[in-house]
């Protein structure tokens, strides 16, 4: 994600990758992304992907 914000802005710089949580104090999953499936299913309507949402940032 944070690669995709990068080239759509053009920005400069890095992005380091995380690949390793185990010697963090607070623990987090490796996987935290959200299932919307159920919105999707309660409100009719499809949600528009990253590439999409950010292509309306950039106009």
């Amino acid at each position: 994600m944070a690669m995709k914000i990068k080239e759509k802005f053009n920005l400069g710089g890095s992005v380091k990758e995380v690949d390793e949580v185990k010697g963090w104090i607070a623990k987090r999953p490796f996987d935290s992304s959200l299932d919307i499936s159920k919105a999707k299913k309660l409100l009719s309507t499809d949600f528009y992907s990253l590439d999409e949402n950010l292509r309306y940032m950039v106009v």
